[in-house]
């Protein structure tokens, strides 16, 4: 039987319930496709008004905004990328920095 891999890389989605690009982000399922194509990368959803503190901590001031954290928590990357194209595109420059 083969094991997932352990992830290497968190993608932080930071979020609202209230913000309409966050909805649409959502609802297309863009982030979820993106962890189902690279096993390496997992999800975290936060949400800037339950959890404002670490929202403080990343010094988010829009949403959606996602970070990469690499294996270590180091941030290698973060954008505002509303298509699968860009998220693909932050991804491969979070690689280039891991």
């Amino acid at each position: 039987m083969k094991t997932a891999a352990k992830p290497t890389f968190t993608l932080l989605k930071f979020t609202a319930r209230w913000c309409p690009p966050c909805k649409e982000m959502e609802r297309s399922r863009l982030l979820e496709a993106f962890v189902e194509r690279h096993p390496e990368v997992e999800l975290e959803k936060v949400d800037i008004d339950r959890d404002g503190a670490r929202a403080d901590a990343y010094a988010i001031r829009a949403v959606p905004t996602l970070v990469i954290l690499g294996a270590d928590g180091e941030e290698l990357a973060r954008g505002h990328p509303a298509t699968a194209a860009g998220v693909e595109r932050l991804f491969t420059l979070a690689r280039s920095r891991a």
